[in-house]
């Protein structure tokens, strides 16, 4: 009896012990438990609030106009042709008439002469005898004339530009000489004058042979 009341008392030992390591282990199962909850509930947290922000940031673009691209013009206008004028070598009474050509080619390409140092030079370009002369003048001293081109032009019409008319005409009609020049540009001359004048045409054909070189009177 006695050794059976101890066995007894042994198993039960046992008993106490395996609840107690039972008891243990599901304790600390329950703890990592309680700590994997904790960490899948900081996790949907921080997933909460990126779902917020991009939430946020979705409804302040459907707010915002759509932005339109700059439409880039990849291809270069080619600028119309413009003939270039005749050559002025300062004849009165054609000045306007060869600056109103210049101011078309002008017109016809901005871009080739944007500024007014591009322009003043063109236009030195197309100068002859005294008028070159005088263009060079101003250039060479770089002073600024060469800078503006509307005074670079009203300089230039103060030196150039004076209308042949009335006696002045009627003057210089009856002195014209052909020279070196050729019968065209004599002739040229010839007409400008005779159109500012009130002569018949017996006058206006004496004055033209008057004028001529005896090698074409001849």
């Amino acid at each position: 009896m006695m050794s059976s009341a101890g066995n007894v008392t042994a198993a039960d030992g046992v008993s106490e012990v395996s609840l107690q390591e039972a008891l243990t282990s599901l304790d600390a199962a329950l703890v990592q438990h309680d700590e994997t909850l904790r960490s899948l509930s900081s996790s949907n947290s921080a997933m909460y609030k990126q779902l917020a922000t991009l939430t946020e940031k979705v409804n302040q673009l459907s707010v915002q106009p759509a932005s339109v691209a700059p439409v880039v013009n990849t291809t270069t206008v080619k600028e119309p042709h413009a003939p270039t004028p005749e050559r002025y070598s300062g004849d009165f009474g054609v000045c306007q008439a060869f600056l109103t050509q210049v101011s078309l080619v002008f017109e016809l390409q901005p871009r080739s002469y944007a500024s007014d140092r591009a322009k003043i030079a063109f236009l030195i370009g197309l100068l002859s005898g005294d008028a070159r002369d005088w263009g060079a003048a101003v250039w060479q001293r770089q002073g600024p004339l060469c800078n503006s081109y509307m005074a670079f032009v009203e300089e230039m019409r103060k030196n150039f530009d004076h209308p042949v008319s009335g006696r002045d005409a009627s003057t210089r009609l009856g002195s014209i000489q052909q020279g070196s020049r050729s019968v065209a540009e004599y002739a040229r001359e010839f007409r400008t004058l005779a159109a500012e004048v009130d002569w018949n045409d017996p006058a206006l054909r004496s004055a033209f042979y008057r004028g001529l070189n005896e090698t074409f009177k001849r």
